[in-house]
């Protein structure tokens, strides 16, 4: 069971709330699990547009999954970063989904991590256990899992709140103009093509990314980029909104490609299949001892090798 405390003094949705403290959980499913009373308020059942008073005591229990939803292991070697009894850090391989969706429910991050950490089968969402934040399939670099339900809920609660700190490195294509720059664009769900995020929506969500130019080359530029919100292809979006897109993003940097003169040069490139972004910085607050904990990966040699062809 988990519990949290409503602080605000402003009225809010009981499901609005809940699920901004539990962001790997969509709003349909808090929605549901309102209905089916593993959500209470004050130990009461309510609805789910019950407008939550100062000082709530919201309590709830994530039920186990059904088998309908039975979730495979895959054998899939991962790169552990860290493990105790309550986290684990891994490095993130490009080109592997994190979690089973539509399309894909085998071969996953998740799939994998239930194959070296079964234990994680019933932590958090049936359909993403032990998953406390998310990195685009084609993004490489450091996520945290939780082993446990309490530091899922604890680690949750950091990401909610924004204490965690993330930072990327992006190799973009041009020259910014500022050698740094924070971006507040808010951005959604496009409202012409639901594929993509854009700051042409119905639903503007605020979103904050920075950017510090670490070097740049004839075609391209390395950032270091630190983000302090989590949205769906935030860094993407913000970076490509500058005309600096990263390069390898087939869905928004566009025709890129004849920047380079060079016929072979620009063939050469072309094959290394690059998607340059990778999360190298992870920091959070050990959600049983309250130790601050961080890791770091030195950039992909790839990334070094992309650089150093202009």
């Amino acid at each position: 069971m988990w519990e949290m405390t409503y602080r605000g003094t402003e009225r809010i949705r009981l499901d609005i709330f809940v699920h901004e403290n539990l962001k790997t959980m969509s709003r349909a499913q808090i929605q549901n699990l309102i209905k089916d009373k593993y959500i209470q308020v004050n130990n009461a059942e309510k609805k789910p547009n019950y407008l939550l008073k100062h000082a709530d005591i919201i309590t709830g229990v994530i039920p186990e999954p059904s088998g309908e939803v039975r979730l495979a292991s895959w054998e899939h070697p991962l790169e552990i970063i860290h493990q105790d009894k309550h986290v684990i850090v891994i490095n993130k391989q490009s080109g592997l989904v994190v979690h089973p969706g539509a399309g894909n429910i085998g071969n996953t991050l998740v799939n994998a991590l239930l194959h070296y950490f079964p234990e994680i089968y019933y932590v958090g969402n049936p359909l993403r256990p032990g998953i406390v934040h998310r990195l685009d399939k084609e993004t490489t670099g450091l996520m945290v899992i939780a082993r446990n339900q309490d530091s899922y809920l604890r680690l949750a609660e950091q990401f909610a709140s924004r204490k965690v700190q993330k930072k990327y490195y992006a190799i973009v294509w041009g020259i910014p103009q500022k050698l740094s720059e924070v971006i507040t664009t808010a951005i959604g769900r496009d409202k012409r093509d639901r594929t993509k995020i854009s700051m042409h929506t119905r639903k503007p969500r605020t979103a904050y990314t920075k950017y510090t130019l670490v070097e740049s080359t004839t075609y391209f530029s390395l950032l270091d980029v630190e983000i302090k919100t989590g949205r769906t292809h935030q860094i993407r979006v913000h970076l490509a909104l500058l005309h600096h897109p990263v390069v390898g993003d087939e869905t928004y940097a566009g025709c890129n490609w004849t920047r380079i003169k060079s016929a072979a040069l620009r063939e050469s490139i072309k094959r290394m299949n690059l998607f340059c972004l990778q999360a190298y910085y992870l920091g959070f607050f050990h959600p049983h001892n309250g130790s601050w904990m961080d890791f770091s990966l030195p950039l992909k040699d790839e990334f070094r090798q992309l650089i150093s062809f202009s």
